[in-house]
C-alpha cells in the first residue's frame, strides 16, 4: 500500500493512495464524483482493475455548517 498526503493551501488538500485488493471481485471500475457544500467538498477519483487500484483526491480540508451554510469557522 502507498499513502500519500499533503496540504496545498490552508484548506486545501490532496490525497493519493494505491494498493491490491486480495479478495477482489471486480473486474474494472472507475468513479469520479465532485462534490460541493458538504465535508471535505473536492473532486474524487478511484479507478480499479482486478483489484489493484488508485485513488486520488483534490478535497476542502473543512466541515460544511448547514445552519449557517457556510463552512465552518473554528476560533485559534
Amino acid at each position: 500500500m502507498m499513502l500519500y498526503g499533503k496540504k496545498v493551501s490552508k484548506n486545501k488538500a490532496i490525497e493519493l493512495q494505491t494498493d491490491y485488493i486480495k479478495d477482489w471481485c471486480t473486474w474494472f471500475r472507475i468513479e469520479i464524483s465532485i462534490t460541493n457544500r458538504c465535508d471535505h467538498a473536492g473532486v474524487h477519483f478511484w479507478f480499479e482493475l482486478m483489484g489493484a487500484y488508485i485513488a486520488f483526491t483534490f478535497y476542502d480540508s473543512r466541515h460544511w455548517n448547514e445552519e449557517n451554510n457556510r463552512y465552518e469557522v473554528y476560533d485559534g
